[in-house]
């Protein structure tokens, strides 16, 4: 619960998609920390994944919803496209191609 409570103080906060699927008590923090931070602190979330797919992602529609929806209210949104470049490095390595440094 300490760790909950230092994510909704802190005046920025950078979250990542990753975990949040395999426990229910994940969900149920990162909807606590979204809706304890919404509208008066900031926060930065990454995700590989489409919008969409949220709900699979957090196994739980509604929650996802939730969410989306205060997290995307006064959001600005980079999506970015393109291969990536962890894949691109993999890819070289099993043909034999230089990685980058």
């Amino acid at each position: 619960m300490n760790q909950l409570k230092v994510s909704i103080q802190q005046s920025i906060n950078a979250l990542a998609d990753r975990g949040w699927s395999q426990r229910r008590i994940a969900r149920e923090y990162l909807l606590e920390v979204i809706m304890r931070r919404y509208e008066t602190r900031s926060t930065i979330m990454t995700s590989n994944r489409p919008l969409e797919d949220w709900g699979k992602l957090l196994q739980d529609v509604p929650t996802a919803g939730a969410v989306l929806d205060r997290f995307l209210h006064h959001a600005t949104v980079f999506a970015i496209t393109g291969e990536s470049y962890r894949l691109k490095d993999s890819a070289l390595d099993k043909t034999g191609g230089k990685k980058h440094a």
